[in-house]
């Protein structure tokens, strides 16, 4: 990432496989590494949009929501620069939204995105956008509609991602809401031992956190131990 932080302002290939490496590391539980080296890249090149995209969502995986909506918001969409990446701007600025409980205005922007890739269903950000879609419909309390909508978006050459696993983690959540808390336990056990296979630190913390709310009702013991484990 140092060495890309080198890149020629007019090269899309480039910039396209930064902002593709600093997602992923930002997935992966890593988001500290992006704000850092994006901060060192900003006094270089402080007009650069993505470079400002990806401090942006470093600052939304902080919780300074306010200042990555901002950045977010004055970004433009269109700019050549992002090339095949341009709509992730869209989909942090729902995101941001989302966290910050504007959850009509986060699911507009989540639908516009999912029908713009529905043809093209192995798309990641297809798969981020209809996860978020499931999780808000869960929240709204329509949890029939959440789990089709959650497992519609996926097929065999996508079992075995990020995605997938935290799709597994929101059905968990949904069979939990209904205390169907051993549905719920296993959801999560299976998608915790995706995240330990693709090394995603990031899911697994939140994944601990949600085993604990599961076994609270369950076993005090269990709920304590794996609160240990965050």
């Amino acid at each position: 990432m140092n060495l890309l932080s080198y890149m020629s302002e007019s090269g899309i290939d480039i910039g396209e496989k930064f902002i593709e490496l600093s997602i992923f590391i930002v997935d992966a539980g890593y988001w500290n590494v992006v704000g850092s080296i994006s901060a060192q890249i900003l006094k270089r090149h402080p007009n650069d949009d993505r470079i400002q995209f990806l401090f942006a969502v470093y600052l939304r995986r902080i919780g300074m929501l306010e200042d990555s909506i901002k950045i977010l918001e004055n970004i433009n969409p269109e700019n050549p620069l992002f090339g095949n990446f341009k709509d992730y701007i869209s989909y942090y600025k729902a995101d941001t939204l989302r966290v910050m409980g504007r959850y009509k205005d986060a699911l507009s922007i989540f639908n516009g995105i999912s029908e713009k890739y529905r043809n093209n269903k192995d798309n990641e950000i297809y798969l981020k956008s209809q996860n978020q879609i499931g999780d808000i419909t869960f929240l709204f309390g329509k949890f029939l509609d959440a789990l089709n909508i959650l497992e519609s978006g996926y097929g065999e050459n996508n079992m075995n991602t990020v995605q997938f696993a935290e799709m597994l983690r929101i059905e968990g959540h949904i069979y939990r809401f209904n205390f169907m808390l051993e549905d719920a336990i296993a959801k999560y056990f299976n998608s915790m031992e995706l995240a330990r296979k693709l090394n995603v630190l990031g899911l697994q913390g939140k994944l601990y956190n949600n085993l604990v709310e599961a076994y609270c009702w369950l076993d005090a013991n269990e709920a304590i131990e794996y609160g240990k484990n965050q």
